[in-house]
């Protein structure tokens, strides 16, 4: 748990289910390249809830939007089938969640496009971005020559008894945009944010991550954020409904944005400007908050120390 304001998340009551408005995730359709895909494919749109409603109605009182039972959007060549429009999506207003206890997002980090040769569909190099909006990479950090590369004539480096003389292509992506194929996701959390203080409720964002993001696009309107990087959202929700208290530790650095990122040395350890979130927490490795506040033991004392960054 990386935020907890006013204590939000609390110890629950067994038996007793609280109430929870959860949107449904809707992703316009986009173009991408598959995990090992050589060229950009179409993908539909989607409509549904992030997780499955047994699951959700298992920890929650659940209420959520309503999709039409006839799709508008366009038909999917693969499977032959209307897909959603954001028009088929009923969002509740904030007099549909007066008598909940909070809203809670369950959030997918920011997808690129291309992550294995980040590329665009022209062949341009791009930026791997860890926020939602697009990000153009020109800052004063960002490397204009490319420390490593093929050899510049389509050959492999096999193919060379050594590296001199031979000209290596500059894989640099200064200058050039971020390709994110979710950024309606920042959207979602941001009208749920809205609705949620709009009807005087909470707003928690459970966030499903496996590497770090920047959350300072969002961050300072909501109540509570978790992030869930074992895969398991529902351990997050368990949380969340007050059954178990929070314990992890973040095993990794959450930056404070693009240009933090950029800044940040490839071969020195945990030398990030971090995000520090409205109530002042910094978001470092080895950070994490339980029901009392920053969770302070063991394991902090033994890994938040300097990092080893010469030989003994």
């Amino acid at each position: 748990m990386l935020k907890n304001h006013d204590g939000v998340i609390k110890k629950g009551s067994e038996g007793t289910k609280p109430k929870v408005y959860v949107p449904m995730r809707y992703r316009a359709a986009y173009r991408a390249k598959g995990f090992m895909g050589a060229s950009y494919t179409p993908n539909p749109a989607t409509c549904s809830l992030p997780l499955p409603q047994t699951t959700l109605g298992e920890y929650f009182d659940l209420v959520t939007d309503t999709l039409a039972e006839t799709l508008t959007g366009p038909v999917d060549e693969k499977s032959g089938k209307a897909t959603p429009a954001l028009e088929d999506l009923t969002r509740l207003t904030a007099a549909d969640i007066a008598d909940v206890d909070y809203v809670l997002v369950c959030a997918a980090a920011p997808a690129n496009a291309s992550v294995m040769d980040s590329r665009d569909e022209e062949g341009n190099f791009i930026p791997l971005s860890l926020q939602y909006r697009p990000y153009v990479a020109d800052g004063p950090d960002v490397r204009q020559t490319s420390i490593a590369g093929d050899p510049a004539d389509g050959s492999s480096w096999g193919d060379h008894d050594s590296y001199e003389g031979v000209e290596v292509e500059n894989r640099s992506y200064y200058g050039h945009q971020s390709l994110i194929t979710n950024e309606d996701q920042l959207d979602q959390i941001l009208d749920a944010a809205k609705l949620a203080h709009e009807a005087g409720k909470p707003c928690i964002v459970i966030l499903d991550i496996t590497k770090p993001m920047c959350v300072h696009e969002f961050e300072p309107e909501v109540d509570a954020i978790l992030v869930s990087m074992s895969g398991s959202t529902e351990a997050a929700c368990r949380i969340v409904a007050g059954l178990d208290e929070p314990s992890a530790l973040l095993p990794m650095q959450m930056p404070k944005d693009m240009l933090a990122v950029e800044k940040q040395l490839e071969d020195v350890p945990r030398d990030l400007e971090v995000y520090t979130d409205a109530d002042g927490n910094e978001y470092d490795f080895g950070f994490g908050l339980n029901y009392s506040g920053k969770i302070d033991d063991e394991r902090t004392k033994k890994y938040c120390v300097e990092p080893l960054t010469k030989l003994a």
